[in-house]
Parts: C-alpha cells; structure tokens; sequence
C-alpha cells in the first residue's frame, strides 16, 4: 500500500513540474515541442518540417530522425 502512494506522487509531481515548464508559453511554442503529422505527408518536430521518409542528421547531440508520416512516427537514432 506504502509503494502505491510513494507511486501516485511521483506522477503527481512529474504531472506539476510538466505544468510549470509549459506556462508561460504560447500554444505553437508548446507545440513546436511536439510531434505533429500532417496528413500523412509531413513531420514537424523541435522546429524542424520534413516530407515522409525525409532524413534528418543533427550533430549535437548525435541523432538521425526519420519521418515517417504515413506511420504517424518519427524514428530517432543515436549516432
């Protein structure tokens, strides 16, 4: 019983603190952090617009992203 309720504050905090980094932004700048399909075309992620199956190499830190729309998905890839 102990550990269920150490657990559901854990989350509770993760929850707040979630809360607190998101206000004070702006939705697109909330947005801008997620990932977003359009029409099973197109992946915006961090500020960055790739077509489907668009590759994506960044070098700090050391990732390649994949877009793949039509999975709804972006692979990231360490280096």
């Amino acid at each position: 019983m102990n550990i269920l309720i150490v657990c559901i504050v854990i989350a509770n905090v993760v929850i707040s603190q979630g809360n607190v980094e998101e206000a004070g932004r702006t939705n697109s700048e909330i947005q801008e952090r997620s990932l977003l399909i359009f029409d099973h075309q197109e992946c915006r992620y961090l500020g960055y617009k790739m077509k489907n199956g668009e590759v994506k190499e960044l070098t700090d830190p050391c990732v390649k992203w994949t877009c793949l729309a039509n999975q709804t998905q972006l692979l990231v890839q360490g280096c």
